[in-house]
């Protein structure tokens, strides 16, 4: 998940749990995506068209 930027690349940060963990490494991540505010929606370039 996003954890911010270093020299304007992106940095992701991971959430590792037990067998069966899902629901709950979700939820953290949820929350730490809301109360984090580093995630940055994608930009988009024109395609370089050659003819």
């Amino acid at each position: 998940m996003p954890a911010g930027f270093a020299f304007g690349l992106p940095v992701g940060l991971t959430f590792m749990g037990t067998a069966w963990s899902e629901p709950v490494l979700l939820r953290l991540a949820y929350a730490y995506e809301r109360v984090s505010g580093v995630r940055r929606p994608p930009g988009y370039r024109p395609a370089d068209v050659g003819f």
